[in-house]
């Protein structure tokens, strides 16, 4: 098997010369993932102009979406990074991650 495994699943937006899942193996097995915007499948934003909320939750569905393409869940999560261009947001996105996770990180 190869030592890596790259994979663009067609439920995620379209990439432009990156990949969205990189799988490897060796002594242990660890999943990495691209930084995910809130676009849709079809390539556009979630929600309207300027709504955090649908796309913060667009994003952490493409998250899922991407582990689930490797057989990994959010259980499986060892650390997420999210980047905000306003700490007004902070609220919310920690807010969802309650929601969404079993346990913070």
């Amino acid at each position: 098997m190869p030592a890596h495994k790259f994979l663009n699943p067609s439920t995620m937006p379209a990439t432009r010369g990156y990949t969205h899942v990189v799988e490897t193996r060796g002594p242990s097995r660890t999943i990495y993932l691209a930084g995910q915007l809130g676009m849709t499948p079809d390539g556009k934003f979630a929600g309207g102009p300027g709504d955090f909320r649908a796309q913060a939750t667009q994003a952490f569905e493409n998250l899922k979406l991407g582990l689930a393409a490797a057989g990994a869940t959010f259980e499986h999560a060892v650390k997420v990074t999210v980047y905000f261009t306003a700490m007004l947001c902070l609220r919310d996105c920690i807010s969802y991650q309650i929601v969404r996770f079993s346990r913070c990180f």
